[in-house]
């Protein structure tokens, strides 16, 4: 998921946290499993997406595990930036497998979308002192949307296993949509919508940007 304000969480107790350099992993008491395992990478990919996008954050990154859904999933948010994610995976397997790799492949989205939704770049360059760190969120609606889900798409596919881009459903869909110009185009992959191809500014954004950085 992409960007989503969100009030303070945490007046529950229950909450348990672990720090690693880069990181503040806040859990409930009942994933702390979940929360070692994501311990265990969460630098690493912090290491390997900074160098990929050309931007480190200076501030320990708050990562949220819950799993009070009915939807699996994750996102970014702001006021304060952070990433949350759901630990139970998705029975449709659009990102990952039903296995420890489901998390690794959804940190490794999520913490895209923090490290490039607030990078110092544009006018948020010169407002970041004054306003503070969050101002960054300024540069969202001069993206489109296929440009933020597919660098977040070609990442989870090309840093994680099981990313949609080796999935064949999502190929599929990808294929079709680009041999049926009623149902894709570039404009039409700046913003979700209802009609199909579904999720298309995933698809949209994974060709486009595996195109630029292939090309």
């Amino acid at each position: 998921l992409l960007l989503v304000p969100m009030l303070p969480l945490f007046a529950s107790s229950s909450f348990q946290q672990i720090k690693t350099l880069y990181h503040t992993i806040i859990f409930e008491e009942t994933y702390e499993k979940e929360a070692q395992i994501v311990a265990s990478f969460a630098d690493e990919v912090f290491e390997t997406l900074s160098q990929e996008l050309s931007y480190t954050p200076k501030r320990r990154i708050p990562v949220i595990l819950t799993g009070t859904t009915s939807w699996a999933n994750g996102y970014f948010s702001t006021f304060p930036s952070k990433v949350t994610l759901f630990i139970t995976s998705d029975e449709s397997l659009f990102l990952g497998a039903r296995s420890s790799s489901w998390l690794y492949s959804l940190f490794v989205h999520e913490l895209t979308h923090y490290i490039h939704l607030t990078n110092r770049v544009g006018p948020a360059a010169f407002f970041e002192p004054i306003f503070g760190p969050e101002v960054t969120v300024m540069n969202m609606p001069f993206m489109p949307g296929w440009w933020i889900e597919g660098i977040t798409t070609y990442n989870e596919t090309h840093f994680a296993p099981g990313g949609r881009g080796d999935n064949q459903r999502f190929l599929s869909i990808l294929r079709s949509a680009i041999h049926d110009d009623s149902m894709w185009s570039l404009a039409k992959g700046s913003y979700s919508s209802v009609l199909g191809p579904s999720g298309r500014i995933y698809l949209t954004g994974y060709l486009m940007v595996e195109y630029i950085i292939r090309t």
